[in-house]
């Protein structure tokens, strides 16, 4: 999905573009501040989506598309591809192309409006440079903030979004960095039946508690070098890390047939560290009538993260999904792990993978 329709549509996430698959569904409802999607019936963690091909890169919950010059979807296995994904998600991979300065300069401004009253303002811009303008940075601002389509949602969001690239004769260097800050007050959050599923509200329609939010900030960055050896074989090597916190504050409710709710208070706190790395060498040759292109290479994700949680009393409260009712937030004392203002260490995760592939051509 090319940066087009992300303009066309105006995408501003990256559910918006995968709704034009139809074997790609998001499970979380717009508005959530979570993506979450399922590939022709396997679960796909918005964790797993990769980044310039490095796992564990983009922002953990939901990605903007402010910066990001493409979005590649390839469904079924693909771990021979692009190795072992962080969480296991089997169905598929998503991975983001980040934007690059072409042979024009660029200044682009946007504004614009949505729903209530949300606003936003960016700029695009970008130049090459240096002899036989061999050097190439763009440089993505975004701001927005307001109530958009969901009533009584309020969402800030600011990104930055740095790419600087080098074309050589036989190097190439390509380097990004990223951040992210994004809060939801009153996140429209997901609806759990019990039993029967009840008829959807309206889609404008928010059943959040007032007091509900999520705070998520991310840093990001990678860097990858691709060089030809011979006129037939080519080394790469990429590197990648993210540093990532997430406060929460939620109340994801159960429904009856009729659309009652019940719901808990459930607060959390994480810190993710994650670091991503890919080696590799190709090569190209010739048997008889078959073309060859072999290709050996290296992946590794390692992963630490610190999480608290801290839950009211199961009991719950009860709401209505057609006409919801504001309570007063409830103590979160029922259920606690952790300290939710200093976060230890629950995960670790360390994944590496080795491929050795050949692709063969014959008979044009």
């Amino acid at each position: 999905y090319t940066a087009q329709l992300i303009e066309d549509q105006q995408a501003q996430n990256l559910g918006d573009v995968l709704v034009n698959d139809p074997s790609v569904r998001n499970t979380y409802s717009r508005g959530a501040g979570r993506d979450e999607f399922n590939i022709r019936g396997f679960t796909l963690f918005n964790y797993d989506v990769s980044f310039n091909c490095l796992y564990g890169i983009p922002p953990r919950n939901a990605s903007s598309l402010f910066g990001v010059d493409g979005v590649e979807v390839l469904r079924g296995p693909n771990a021979l591809l692009n190795g072992m994904a962080p969480a296991g998600s089997v169905g598929g991979a998503i991975n983001l192309v980040p934007k690059r300065a072409t042979g024009a300069d660029l200044n682009r401004l946007t504004a614009g409006w949505e729903g209530g009253d949300e606003i936003y303002a960016a700029a695009d811009l970008a130049r090459r440079f240096g002899a036989d303008d061999a050097w190439g940075a763009r440089l993505n601002l975004v701001s927005r903030a307001g109530e958009g389509a969901v009533e009584d949602q309020h969402s800030e969001l600011r990104v930055l979004g740095l790419g600087v690239d080098r074309r050589g004769e036989r190097a190439r260097f390509l380097a990004d960095l990223g951040w992210q800050d994004h809060r939801i007050d009153a996140p429209r959050s997901q609806v759990t039946p019990n039993g029967a599923v009840p008829e959807a509200p309206s889609a404008d329609a928010n059943f959040a508690q007032p007091w509900t939010y999520t705070d998520d900030e991310q840093l990001f960055g990678a860097a990858r070098g691709e060089f030809d050896l011979t006129d037939r074989v080519t080394a790469w090597a990429a590197v990648g890390g993210r540093r990532g916190e997430e406060d929460n504050v939620l109340a994801n409710p159960n429904a009856a047939a009729d659309g009652t709710l019940s719901a808990y208070r459930f607060d959390n706190a994480r810190e993710d560290t994650i670091w991503s790395g890919d080696v590799g060498l190709r090569t190209e040759l010739t048997t008889g009538a078959v073309n060859h292109r072999l290709v050996a290479s290296a992946s590794q994700v390692r992963s630490k993260s610190r999480n608290a949680y801290a839950f009211s009393n199961f009991g719950g409260f009860a709401s209505d999904l057609y006409a919801p009712v504001a309570v007063a937030p409830p103590a979160a004392n029922f259920f606690v792990g952790g300290d939710l203002d200093d976060p230890l260490v629950t995960e670790r995760v360390d994944n590496a993978s080795v491929a050795f592939a050949d692709m063969m051509s014959m008979l044009d």
